[in-house]
């Protein structure tokens, strides 16, 4: 995988990761952080991360609607 596949580079975190901590109950931000450890190291990609969990979370409740 690509540096430019990572959300998080330092801990090798990808965006599926994040789809996946959200689909297994991650409703939040913070809970996503907790589930996958993400922005735990060097914190650079809090934002990018932050942003990205947040659109997803809104296509997921837009699905349950």
């Amino acid at each position: 995988m690509g540096k430019n596949e990572y959300l998080c580079p330092c801990l090798k975190i990808t965006k599926k990761d994040i789809k996946e901590a959200i689909a297994g109950g991650a409703d939040s931000f913070k809970k996503v952080k907790k589930k996958t450890g993400v922005s735990l190291k060097c914190g650079h990609c809090e934002c990018r991360v932050k942003k990205y969990a947040k659109k997803q979370l809104k296509k997921q409740s837009e699905k349950k609607a």
